[in-house]
Order: C-alpha cells, then sequence, then structure tokens
C-alpha cells in the first residue's frame, strides 16, 4: 500500500510538472524567444480598392511603443492600437485635417487575414457628413 502511494505520488508530480512552459512575451512581442514586434506584422504600404471601387491606399507605421501604430492615410495621421497578432483598434480620435483644416473623428480596426491580406474597416465623421467602409487590402 505504501509503495502504491509512493508510486502515485510521483506520477502526480511528474505529471503536474509536464505543463506548457510557454514563456509569455512583454507586450508587443511575441514568438518563442518573445524577439518578433507585433508591429512588423502590419508595418508596410497596403492597397486595395475602397467603397466605392477607387484605389485606396494606407502606410501603416510603427508607433511611440512596441503596440502602438500610426496609419496613414491621406496625409492625416491616426494612432492605433495592437490588440494581436491578427488586429488593431483605431480608437475614437479627431484630428484637424490639414489642407482644409477641417475636424474630422476617425475610429475603426484592422484585421490581417489568414491569406495575408488585411480588412481595414474605418468611420469617420465631419460637419460635411461621413460613412463606414472595409476595404480589402494587400501589402506592397
Amino acid at each position: 500500500m505504501l509503495k502504491n502511494l509512493l508510486f502515485l505520488c510521483c506520477a502526480l508530480v511528474m505529471f503536474s510538472s509536464c505543463g506548457d512552459d510557454e514563456k509569455e512575451c512583454d507586450a508587443g512581442f511575441f514568438g518563442d524567444d518573445c524577439e518578433q514586434l507585433l508591429q512588423d506584422e502590419f508595418v508596410g504600404t497596403w492597397s486595395g480598392e475602397d467603397c466605392e471601387g477607387d484605389d485606396y491606399t494606407v502606410v501603416i507605421q510603427k508607433g511611440a511603443t512596441p503596440t502602438d501604430l500610426i496609419v496613414l492615410n491621406d496625409g492625416i495621421e491616426i494612432d492605433a492600437d495592437i490588440n494581436s497578432q491578427t488586429m488593431f483598434t483605431i480608437p475614437t480620435q479627431t484630428i484637424i485635417e490639414p489642407f482644409f483644416q477641417l475636424e474630422i473623428t476617425f475610429s475603426g480596426e484592422g484585421m490581417k487575414l489568414e491569406d495575408g491580406t488585411l480588412s481595414f474597416s474605418a468611420t469617420a465623421q465631419s460637419a460635411l457628413g461621413g460613412g463606414s467602409c472595409t476595404a480589402i487590402l494587400t501589402k506592397q
């Protein structure tokens, strides 16, 4: 009986120590050694068609921290936050458009799809009106 109890205790210790030893990475990093930046999944020039079928391009750059992005859209800089290896969000923010000095409020998100394209959704509102659009963009 004592031999069986010792065997059971040893087995429990062995199996309880065999878990997922995956290292938890700091915010903005991923990979086996936590050396890959989440920003690198999104940074670049992305092109496709907008909701009206016109050519559409956004440029995504690294932000100030490993979880920040800057989305450049027609000369406007929009801040974005990385949520995961496949998604970022554009929190609601108001920006002054540089040419007409028009106040525009933006929000949205980007989601990297399995085929490597980016589903980019944005909503813009100004005194002149607004709207929403989702475009599927390919990295150039």
